[in-house]
């Protein structure tokens, strides 16, 4: 749970997850945020698949959303940690080619 620096534990059950559309995990590397339901994309993930980009982790490859379509989510959102966020994130896209 954000806020508090020692987390919460949580049983992941189906039941659970599938009430909440978003969820921050915090791991030993830093948060990790899920999002279940992306802001901003009525047809949720099949319509970020068009522009996905694959990451490869631990040789496993892993389709992730496009840059762009995280700035159009974050936006979208309107949560206050993804608006401080959306200044660094559009600069990146600014300095990258075609950007």
């Amino acid at each position: 749970m954000e806020g508090d620096p020692e987390g919460v534990a949580f049983d992941p059950h189906p039941d659970m997850l599938r009430q909440v559309t978003t969820m921050t995990l915090i791991t030993t590397h830093g948060p990790l945020d899920l999002c279940f339901t992306p802001a901003g994309f009525t047809d949720g993930y099949p319509a970020l698949h068009e522009h996905s980009v694959v990451v490869t982790l631990a040789d496993v490859d892993l389709p992730v959303a496009s840059l762009g379509d995280v700035v159009t989510s974050k936006r979208a959102s309107g949560r206050p940690k993804d608006i401080v966020a959306l200044p660094a994130l559009e600069a990146h896209l600014r300095r990258r080619p075609g950007g």
